[in-house]
């Protein structure tokens, strides 16, 4: 595989959370590697988003939620057609994915997840449960990796996702 030279990066900016944080360390770290990152921030009125190396474009998007990103993420994926589009989180990593697919461009679509799905569902209903199940066991058909920050996250999402 040929080195990447410019990456984007997307994930809500809901606060100053740990996945916020991670994100930032992350494209800090891609940057000093003299990767060109564009940064698309859903909801991007993180105080994280302030001080960005030169060879980070931040791309605040209009929309407010992951569901009604799609649009404007096809939009930049056909403009930019970037070689790879890493996303931490899960619902907007199928919005990546929807994308993608509404683009009808080849980015590698890479989603990063920290959550043990089965745990944040398990005091729900069944109802509530399969409503969560459902898009994940469809709406990950297609994607490049998955990146689980642990082994259990890994074979939870398997578990999950099928």
């Amino acid at each position: 595989m040929s080195e990447v030279k410019h990456l984007t990066v997307f994930t809500s900016f809901s606060g100053q959370g740990g996945v916020e944080r991670m994100v930032m360390n992350l494209v800090h770290e891609f940057a000093r590697q003299g990767i060109a990152v564009d940064l698309l921030a859903l909801k991007g009125k993180s105080q994280l988003l302030g001080d960005l190396p030169e060879n980070v474009t931040l791309h605040r998007l209009k929309a407010k939620h992951s569901s009604t990103v799609v649009g404007e993420l096809a939009n930049y994926l056909r403009e930019h057609q970037p070689e790879a589009m890493l996303v931490a989180k899960d619902r907007p990593g199928r919005a990546a994915l929807k994308a993608r697919r509404k683009a009808g461009v080849n980015t590698r679509i890479v989603i990063r997840l920290g959550t043990n799905l089965s745990a944040a569902m398990a005091h729900r209903s069944g109802l509530h449960r399969w409503l969560r199940q459902w898009p994940l066991k469809h709406g990950y058909r297609g994607v490049d990796a998955v990146v689980p920050v642990s082994q259990g996250v890994a074979d939870d999402t398997v578990t999950v996702t099928g």
